[in-house]
């Protein structure tokens, strides 16, 4: 029986997860992995390809690219800092903020 459609590797009851070589085409379970084994530079762009991947990679994202911060003591900066913790998202991942103390020198 020859068939010019390869045959699907996985198979979701009347749907195939696996129909195309694709990213997307994966597993959640094994986005998941992929994603949280990702470098952090990686993280902001997968977030914008998809809302699944969004979601899958919002954590991941919070963790290692949120949770350390510096901030200025300037009102934008500060500003910032409170829009960030106030994020519905973003918020509920702990910040350790550091300030930044800037001497303008002056001749």
């Amino acid at each position: 029986m020859a068939s010019s459609d390869p045959a699907p590797l996985i198979s979701n009851g009347d749907r195939s997860t696996l129909d195309s070589p694709t990213f997307t085409g994966l597993p959640t379970e094994l986005k998941k992995m992929i994603i949280n084994n990702a470098e952090d530079a990686c993280l902001p762009n997968l977030r914008l390809v998809s809302k699944e991947l969004n979601d899958i990679a919002l954590k991941p994202f919070g963790e290692r690219c949120l949770a350390q911060r510096r901030f200025m003591m300037t009102e934008f900066s500060l500003k910032g800092l409170v829009d960030l913790t106030a994020h519905p998202d973003f918020g509920k991942f702990s910040l350790h903020g550091m300030i930044v103390l800037t001497a303008k020198v002056f001749r």
